[in-house]
């Protein structure tokens, strides 16, 4: 699609792909963070935009593991704080991708990371901009 810039991809064991791009939706004239799963033998379902519309929202990092669970951070733009936020947002097969949340709703982030284990646990990093440096966040999901 026309100004998605894609993000990364991720296969389970039983080959279904879960992508994540980033992407400016002109209805509401913001980048969103958008997501599809890919069905093995069955082809690609409807993108859903995973971030909502209310916030501007950049840099995701999609994370999966054997099971066919995922793992989405990112950072959206929170003009009540006029900061950029971090944001998360877990995929379950069966159940598809859960509310977004924010994981760091009151400071500075910059690009997270996550990394998903065998279990479905998730470990998300960001660097945050403090007052005379940036620090290392990190938050774990079960």
């Amino acid at each position: 699609n026309a100004g998605a810039s894609l993000a990364g991809t991720v296969v389970d064991a039983s080959g279904n792909v879960l992508a994540v791009w980033e992407q400016l939706d002109p209805a509401v004239n913001r980048q969103l963070i958008w997501a599809n799963r890919g069905v093995a033998g069955g082809g690609w379902g409807t993108p859903v935009a995973i971030s909502g519309t209310a916030l501007a929202s950049y840099d995701p990092s999609l994370a999966g593991n054997a099971n066919g669970r995922g793992m989405v951070v990112w950072r959206s733009l929170d003009p009540t704080v006029g900061r950029f936020i971090t944001m998360t947002a877990p995929f379950t097969p069966g159940a598809g991708w859960q509310a977004a949340v924010a994981i760091d709703p009151t400071e500075q982030s910059r690009a997270p990371k996550v990394v998903l284990d065998g279990t479905g646990d998730a470990t998300a990093v960001w660097p945050r901009v403090g007052a005379n440096a940036y620090q290392v966040w990190a938050s774990r999901y079960r």
